[in-house]
């Protein structure tokens, strides 16, 4: 659109200060400069002036392109050349508000990463303290456990442990003096009546009643004694002499089934004596059917036990009870508070002349 006119001709020089200088391909040489320094030329002429091209534009109003002033500041190019090595590059100041992509594509400072780091290697240890907390706790809580169960073990279970001999020790002189109490007891209900049976036999059944009206002048209510018949040498009465000296009748299928151990006993109930007879029995085979066949003629075949000499009258009937666990067979006279009762225990056969009789012998031979 526009031209500019380079003439050499008819023109007058422009001012060179703001024109480039031309050096016509030469290029400028240490040596040159050398050369004109020793001939003494002054810088300036060290390379000569070029004439200006000037020219007239066609066009008055054409604007003329004026040369950047030296004093210029270098545009970005040749700043990012002359910008050393290891620094980061400057960046303009932007001005204007912030925006989103501004902070999109800000550079992450590489101390970030390095804080983050090490941000992260302090927190790190927080868990590894409170692992080691536990780990302390559950090793203190075991501990503890060990003590209490040492603790329990030597002042409760070694202690109960060595009272225990000390127990069983001091308990067994309660049994034997129990024991003994009860041997006691029976020692002062056992008697001796010696009778002398070489004149007269028949003279046990008149030496018993003495003895049932002695103890019975002497004895409190329902004391119980048993006697022991013995000869003038101090020997047992046998099982024969005492029941024929006795005036007593035992069957030969019954009196066989008894052996030589036999006691009489005495019971004092109100103002009469009650007596009873305990045989112990050699074998009890058949024993009960024996007995209840003999049931008929018992009571007149064992008057002799009853000292009030009563008889039964009419047709004699048994009947069961038990007592604990014994069982009892029995027979009422018509005389108050007066029967015949009679039970296999174990090996014993038990005689009584009375409900309350009968049930102390049981009840002291199951002390025996």
């Amino acid at each position: 659109m526009f031209q500019l006119t380079n003439s050499d001709s008819g023109a007058a020089k422009s001012d060179i200060s703001n024109t480039a200088p031309n050096l016509q391909n030469r290029v400028r040489t240490f040596k040159d400069d050398m050369g004109n320094f020793e001939k003494g030329n002054p810088r300036d002429n060290f390379f000569p002036d070029v004439p200006a091209k000037t020219g007239a534009p066609a066009n008055p109003f054409q604007s003329v392109p004026m040369p950047p002033p030296l004093h210029s500041e270098p545009t970005a190019p040749i700043a990012e050349k002359n910008t050393p090595i290891g620094l980061p590059p400057q960046k303009p100041p932007v001005s204007g508000p912030p925006s989103q992509s501004f902070f999109a594509e800000k550079p992450v400072s590489p101390f970030s990463e390095i804080n983050s780091s090490d941000i992260k290697s302090e927190a790190s240890p927080a868990p590894k303290r409170k692992s080691k907390l536990a780990v302390f706790t559950i090793i203190l809580i075991i501990l503890l456990a060990a003590a209490g169960g040492s603790y329990y073990y030597w002042f409760f279970l070694k202690n109960n442990s060595a009272a225990t001999p000390s127990d069983s020790t001091s308990q067994a002189p309660s049994t034997q003096t129990s024991s003994e109490s009860t041997s006691d007891a029976q020692n002062k209900r056992m008697r001796r009546l010696v009778i002398d049976t070489a004149q007269n036999p028949s003279a046990i059944k008149s030496a018993v009643h003495k003895f049932a009206d002695e103890f019975s002048s002497t004895a409190s209510e329902n004391d119980l004694i048993e006697v022991k018949l013995l000869d003038k040498e101090n020997k047992p009465i046998g099982k024969k002499d005492f029941i024929s000296g006795f005036a007593a009748t035992f069957p030969e299928s019954i009196s066989g089934k008894l052996s030589e151990d036999y006691s009489l006993f005495l019971k004092k109930e109100g103002y009469a004596v009650r007596l009873g007879l305990v045989f112990k029995t050699v074998t009890s085979a058949n024993l009960t059917t024996e007995m209840r066949n003999w049931e008929p003629k018992i009571a007149d075949n064992l008057n002799s036990l009853f000292l009030d000499q009563v008889s039964a009258t009419g047709m004699v009937s048994f009947n069961s009870t038990q007592y604990k666990s014994a069982d009892i067979r029995y027979f009422n006279f018509s005389s108050p508070a007066t029967s015949l009762d009679y039970s296999i225990v174990s090996n014993f056969l038990i005689i009584g002349t009375s409900k309350d009789s009968m049930w102390s012998i049981l009840d002291y031979m199951s002390e025996k």
